[in-house]
Parts: C-alpha cells; structure tokens; sequence
C-alpha cells in the first residue's frame, strides 16, 4: 500500500487537517499493480483512529505502525499551527506537501535517521538481508537535464524498486542518491535476483545511466555500529561503481521480452 499525506492549512481560521491518499496494490509475477482507484480521506491531528481505520481498513493492523500514521500520532497540533503562522501569515488558504517527521520529503521513504532506528530494532530480533545503492553518475544527469528531471528519475528508481519488495521490508535514503533496502524475508540470492532487474528497468528507460549496489547478510544481535556492518555492502558497491564506470552505455534500448 502507498500512502501519502498533505498538510492543508487555512491561515486565516487556523483550521488545520491532513489530506491521506491511499493505493492499494498486489505483486503480480513480481511486478507490483494498482488494485482499484486511490482513496482519499482528510482527518484532524489528534483523530488518529480514523487515521488507523482509513489506513488499515478491515485489516489487522501490523506490528510496526506505518511511518505515515506514526507521524501523524507524534504531531503536535499547536507547534504545527505557530510554525504554518510565522510563514504564511496572510489569511489565504494555501495546501502544501510538508516533510512529515521521520519521512523523506521527495521520495516518501523513510529518511536517513528513522530508517536507523527501525533497522536497530529489527535487527535485535531478525536476521537481515542489507542492500545498499546508488545511481552512477546522477550529478551527470543533472547538469544536462536539470534538477527537476533529476529528481523524476530518481522517483522513477525508487517507484520500480517498491514493486519488486515487500510492504514491510525497510526501504529509506541515506542521502542523495544513496538508498538502504534491509528485508527480514528476502534472502540475499533473492535480493540479487532482484536488483538485476532494477537495473535491466532502468537501463530500458535511459541506457546511459545505472545503479551500482552492494548486498550481505547480517545476523540478529550483531551490534549497534551500522556503518561498520553495512561497510563491506558499501565495500561491494563501490566495486560495481567502477565496473559500470568501465562499461559501455546501451543507449536504453529497450529489453527483449
């Protein structure tokens, strides 16, 4: 499920709610498709029941609270309201996307220090498959098409990994053009099956640029230094760097089926 959040402020009333727009969708021969049309809801901080119910539907609700209802559980109404305030002072309704805590504000993932949390949490009581990437030359691709597009290729790479990984997987940007993919149920030949794929997606879109990525496992209980045990993953990743940097573009033609 994709579930998404805008902050809808009236300045003039100081009457404050959060838009929720929801997609539900299902894997299909590892591709994931949208089931029916989004939902839509609107909800006032503190009504957090009806944050759950929209979110959860008929459902159980699962064991880690989704990023987006926790957000809303942790808001405090009147910080939120002075802070809207201070900026836009005129009485003029206005609807903006805000960067919800604990949320990465253009990909919708977790950021880099909430994603941390949860996989110290996780970790204390699971084994982990740990993926990290990132997308060669993408400050590249910046300066000949612009940050804009920049940015939509990069939402591009992130929608495609989110079809071939489960709901509850760990999914968050460590920053730029660097993401974390840590999977409790994804065993490591599975997550290199899958990768492959993501990059054979991306070469289909623009041939000219790739992802690079580092996969290893790590046991329950293996202790609180992250960076030390996802070195050797980033270990991995730099090596696939310079491969890709040796390698010949494909021009992005598109893939035999």
């Amino acid at each position: 499920m994709d579930l998404k959040t805008e902050i809808i402020f009236d300045s003039g009333t100081d009457n404050l709610t959060f838009s929720l727009r929801k997609q539900n969708y299902m894997m299909v021969d590892g591709k994931r498709q949208n089931v029916g049309n989004p939902t839509r809801m609107a909800v006032k901080p503190g009504d957090i029941e009806k944050a759950k119910d929209f979110v959860y539907g008929d459902g159980v609700q699962p064991e880690e609270e989704h990023p987006v209802v926790a957000a809303l559980n942790s808001m405090w109404t009147d910080e939120v309201v002075e802070k809207f305030k201070q900026k836009y002072p005129e009485p003029i309704r206005k609807e903006y996307v805000e960067q919800l805590p604990g949320v990465d504000p253009l990909t919708g993932l977790y950021n880099r220090q909430s994603g941390i949390e949860k996989l110290h949490e996780t970790l204390k009581t699971h084994d982990m498959t740990i993926c990290v990437f990132d997308v060669d030359k993408l400050g590249e691709f910046n300066a000949k098409n612009g940050r804009e597009e920049g940015d939509k290729f990069l939402l591009a790479i992130v929608d495609n990994v989110k079809q071939h990984i489960w709901d509850d997987d760990i999914f968050f940007r460590i920053g730029g053009d660097e993401f974390l993919i840590a999977s409790t149920e994804i065993i490591k030949s599975e997550m290199t099956d899958i990768m492959g794929k993501v990059r054979d997606d991306i070469a289909a879109i623009n041939g000219s640029y790739r992802i690079s990525y580092g996969i290893i496992n790590i046991e329950q209980g293996s202790g609180d230094d992250l960076q030390t045990l996802i070195n050797p993953a980033l270990d991995e990743m730099f090596d696939m760097k310079k491969r890709n940097a040796e390698q010949k573009p494909t021009r992005g033609r598109p893939r035999k089926s």
